[in-house]
């Protein structure tokens, strides 16, 4: 890691050369012409380096933040834009006897932001069923269904209140630096083209909402199986809606970008299955902890968050698409315990040992292999 000099330190190095080629000191007075000017040298020195090493780290991939990601992201063997904020969208119904223009004002009675109609919509039996649009896009504006609206505006024959009858879109926020990294390391490591693995897993992860990919070939030639794990936003578990996986489907049998299906590749609707993955809860005993009183339940809430945080981490390894150094998809009680000792150390604490369970502490296991779209979370850490 690069060791950025102080101002100090910069002073006196410059001083020093000054004096070395002049073969004469400075005086010591603040003043000194040579001292002065060792102190505006040793500053700019000191900016200079920052901004060198900040524009260095700008544009590798594993340091690169914001604009400077985006700007990796689209390079043209890359080819991997951010996701953007989108919209949510909303089906609700009101009485009323007359049309509704299209961006009909609504304000939502529990959020208090503004949606609009998406089209001019005709009653029906004196009940009009409207397209409702956030005016901010977002996953903190989507509405949740029986959620009550109020026209902004009145409209003769209408009523004033509309309600929520299902979410068409749910509002997913701008994508995240962490996140977005994560699929241009992906797309820079993985071998694209021709409709392979790589392929299904970059498109797949293109579509707004969906956090990660997991393609599998099927039973029969041809056939493949996609997994997706949604924003946490969108589900605490990753659990994706099947209008999301219905998206999924549609992104990969047709190009978002050319809007031409891909049966050239030989992908066809009958070949694809989109699931949702799967998240099995772990249960973790923790045996003979000793730490102070005074910090326990401190210690206990960290422990919680680093073994969750620790088995979310574990993944399935997809042969020949995931890199062999990557491979974390097994949880043995070693890696784990290792993981919460770092919790305690800077406690002075130690624990005799672990167990792992996926029954409820019915059973104890030394490891756990996850499998096709198998995800893991945290169920219970029990102090024995």
């Amino acid at each position: 890691m690069l060791t950025i000099p102080t101002t100090q330190e910069n002073f006196d190095s410059i001083l020093g050369r000054l004096e070395q080629s002049l073969d004469q000191t400075s005086p010591l007075h603040d003043a000194a012409f040579l001292r002065v000017l060792s102190a505006a040298l040793a500053m700019v020195k000191k900016e200079l380096t920052q901004l060198v090493l900040e524009r260095a780290l700008q544009n590798l991939v594993q340091t690169s933040t914001g604009e400077d990601l985006d700007r990796i992201g689209a390079e043209p063997q890359i080819d991997t834009p951010r996701k953007q904020a989108q919209a949510a969208v909303m089906t609700a119904t009101i009485s009323s006897t007359e049309t509704i223009p299209a961006l009909t004002a609504f304000v939502g009675d529990s959020l208090k932001y503004i949606y609009r109609t998406a089209a001019e919509v005709e009653p029906v039996d004196d009940v009009a069923t409207i397209s409702l649009v956030s005016d901010l896009a977002g996953v903190d504006y989507t509405l949740a269904v029986d959620d009550t609206l109020t026209i902004q505006q009145p409209l003769e024959g209408c009523d004033s209140t509309a309600t929520v009858t299902a979410v068409t879109t749910e509002g997913t926020d701008r994508e995240e630096d962490a996140a977005y990294r994560r699929r241009i390391m992906t797309e820079m490591r993985s071998q694209g083209g021709g409709g392979n693995a790589a392929d299904y897993r970059a498109w797949a992860e293109a579509v707004e909402g969906v956090e990660r990919a997991f393609p599998y070939a099927g039973d029969n030639p041809g056939d493949v199986v996609v997994y997706i794990e949604c924003d946490t936003e969108l589900d605490e578990d990753g659990i994706p809606s099947g209008d999301l996986l219905a998206l999924v489907k549609e992104e990969i049998l047709t190009d978002p970008d050319t809007g031409i299906a891909r049966p050239p590749l030989g992908i066809l609707d009958e070949n694809i299955t989109v699931s949702a993955i799967s998240r099995t809860t772990v249960y973790v005993e923790i045996r003979g902890l000793a730490i102070e009183a005074t910090v326990e339940e401190q210690a206990k809430e960290e422990i919680e968050a680093a073994v969750d945080a620790y088995l979310r981490a574990i993944v399935p390894f997809i042969d020949r698409l995931d890199s062999a150094y990557s491979n974390n998809s097994l949880l043995t009680d070693l890696t784990l315990s290792q993981a919460i000792q770092e919790v305690l150390t800077p406690y002075g604490a130690t624990a005799e040992g672990i167990g792992i369970s996926v029954d409820e502490f019915t059973a104890f296991i030394a490891s756990y292999q996850v499998g096709a779209g198998e995800l893991l979370k945290l169920g219970e850490v029990s102090y024995v």
